[in-house]
């Protein structure tokens, strides 16, 4: 018995050869005997994956990333439908959305880029004032900050805000960090 990938390679070659250039069967991912990847260089990291569910050619198209939203276009077509039949549905109803999904997760990387660096910047303005231990992604803490005797993490809030833990405070200290903390403007 045949794999799905087997049996119908041959005819998304064909598909692909409808779809116009570039497209081709994505030879990068392992083989899957249950699954098909279609892949065009021209749309940055997007792909449409093809498999058979309840007697029926499932196609999604979507960009490949792993964060944030997972938008995709879906349809289905029947096994016996023909190549160029198979191309025109992935025009119409999958490929429309793609430069979309492909400009909102490039929108998302580079979001993603700019909290990356501020982090980065929040981190090396710290260091420069105390003692700092980088814990990105430990529990939510940004790094550990070490002063006078004094332990503390920093942590992201919501928005643009951080959270300050202070440990091993004496009461002077205390005194005063809740002193200079009364004068901050908001």
């Amino acid at each position: 018995m045949t794999s799905f990938n087997e049996q119908y390679t041959p005819i998304f070659n064909r598909v692909c050869a409808f779809l116009g250039n570039g497209w081709r069967i994505d030879k990068r991912i392992p083989a899957d005997a249950y699954r098909i990847s279609l892949m065009n260089p021209a749309f940055k990291n997007y792909s449409i994956g093809v498999r058979m569910d309840k007697g029926r050619i499932i196609l999604v198209g979507g960009v490949r990333r792993g964060h944030r939203s997972n938008e995709h276009s879906r349809c289905t077509v029947a096994p016996t439908r023909d190549p160029w039949g198979i191309a025109e549905d992935i025009k119409r109803k999958i490929l429309i959305d793609a430069a979309q999904q492909i400009a909102t997760a490039d929108a998302d990387q580079a979001g993603m880029a700019r909290q990356r660096e501020e982090k980065r910047l929040v981190i090396g303005l710290l260091s420069r004032l105390v003692e700092t231990r980088n814990y990105d992604g430990y529990y939510g803490v940004l790094c550990s900050i070490r002063m006078q005797g004094m332990t503390g993490d920093v942590s992201e809030g919501y928005g643009d805000t951080y959270k300050l833990k202070l440990d091993a405070l004496s009461k002077d200290q205390l005194i005063r960090v809740v002193g200079f903390l009364s004068t901050l403007e908001r």
